[in-house]
């Protein structure tokens, strides 16, 4: 969502299989928000025509052809029903990625698929990739750290594991306005929300462009917004500020946040991590990335936190394993450190 030893163990083996991880630059686009919403993902869509060709594909090889025919349809009717801006976006895609709108609008349902999923799961699977119908891995959806600097200064990693054919559509997005970045994210390319983003002066992992897009938002504002906000399924909201201890993991059910976990300097807690699962009950035996990881960031201790640490954490096994489609790193205080990577074990 070990013991000594088993922390020298998993630090000797990291050193190896960071060497067999296959690293590379998440692509970076730059989306034009002065442009009609129709033509502002126009390059993405040239781009990855082929690769979401091949998603679809492989929705279609796991549902079946005629369950997705049938979706596809119902889904096209649900278009109507998102906001209009960002369903001109994703008519982008229709336009020149060369798919048809109950392709798209599928590819955007991810979450609302995985939310209905889950209501025949026990509340403490928020979000686990693993009862996600269209993607299967043996780890929960990301790990994620929000750590204190010595100097003060709030830095946020983050592993995002699923299974599927995702690598080849992983980007970096920058949303400008006037030539100048309003916000910057990663997602997936034909996937219009956020599902990891960086503001300058604050930042959140969560898919909620208007949040990002709102100049008054500044940390206790998105996190009293998401807390208060109803939702169609669960999560955990990843919440960044600048300094200090504006650092939170929301724990959220479909209707309210049931739980804000903050950093607090006075207890010394000057980092939290979350692996999908409720902070506060065990992880499952069978998907641990939440011990191992504490106890990196334990050894490391706070005076040695920087992005190349917690980058290094965020590649050992099993924090890093085969289900991590990318990496990225981020600071609402300098937001030039936003980098990502698209991870691949050989």
């Amino acid at each position: 969502m070990m013991a000594a030893v088993w922390f020298m163990i998993l630090l000797t083996f990291s050193i190896q299989m960071q060497a067999q991880a296959k690293d590379i630059p998440i692509p970076n686009y730059n989306i034009n928000l002065d442009l009609p919403p129709n033509e502002r993902w126009k390059q993405v869509a040239i781009d990855y025509s082929q690769s979401l060709k091949e998603l679809i594909d492989y929705f279609r090889e796991i549902i079946g052809n005629n369950s997705y025919h049938m979706l596809s349809i119902m889904a096209a009717s649900l278009e109507r029903y998102y906001p209009q801006e960002y369903a001109q976006e994703m008519m982008s895609f229709v336009t020149y990625g060369q798919i048809t709108v109950g392709d798209i609008v599928i590819w955007n349902m991810l979450d609302e698929l995985t939310a209905y999923v889950h209501q025949s799961y026990p509340p403490s699977s928020h979000y686990s990739s693993s009862s996600i119908p269209f993607f299967s891995t043996d780890h929960g959806a990301c790990t994620s750290i929000l750590a204190t600097t010595k100097a003060g200064k709030i830095i946020h990693g983050r592993n995002l594991d699923y299974g599927g054919p995702l690598r080849k559509l992983a980007v970096t997005v920058h949303f400008q306005r006037n030539g100048i970045t309003v916000y910057s994210g990663t997602t997936f390319a034909g996937y219009v929300g956020i599902l990891t983003a960086v503001k300058p002066g604050r930042f959140l992992a969560l898919k909620v462009r208007d949040l990002l897009d709102d100049p008054s938002s500044d940390f206790e504002k998105v996190v009293d917004t998401i807390v208060n906000t109803q939702f169609i399924g669960p999560f955990y909201a990843i919440v960044g500020g600048v300094s200090g201890d504006e650092g939170a993991i929301i724990t959220h059910n479909r209707t309210a946040g049931i739980d804000v976990w903050r950093l607090n300097s006075s207890e010394n807690r000057w980092f939290i991590l979350e692996t999908n699962y409720d902070h506060w009950t065990p992880p499952p035996e069978s998907d641990d990335r939440r011990d191992p990881a504490n106890k990196m960031m334990n050894e490391t201790g706070l005076s040695n936190i920087s992005s190349d640490s917690i980058f290094k954490i965020l590649s050992t096994p099993p924090i890093l394993n085969d289900g991590t489609i990318f990496t990225v790193l981020m600071s609402a205080a300098d937001p030039t450190l936003y980098t990502g990577w698209i991870r691949e074990l050989s």
